[in-house]
């Protein structure tokens, strides 16, 4: 069983992270909401590529 995250699981949290900023209340809460969302999308691309 691989316990690693995939391409997909990074991708949803990111689009989850960026659905939840444009819901946001506060200009704080969007910027680390969207800060989020893009460390997410570099986790995502990094998943692309297999580790030797």
């Amino acid at each position: 069983m691989n316990d690693k995250p995939t391409i997909e699981d990074w991708v949803a949290l990111a689009e989850a992270a960026l659905a939840a900023a444009k819901k946001a209340t506060s200009e704080e809460e969007r910027r680390h909401l969207l800060e989020r969302a893009a460390i997410y999308a570099e986790l995502a691309e990094h998943a692309r590529w297999p580790r030797a």
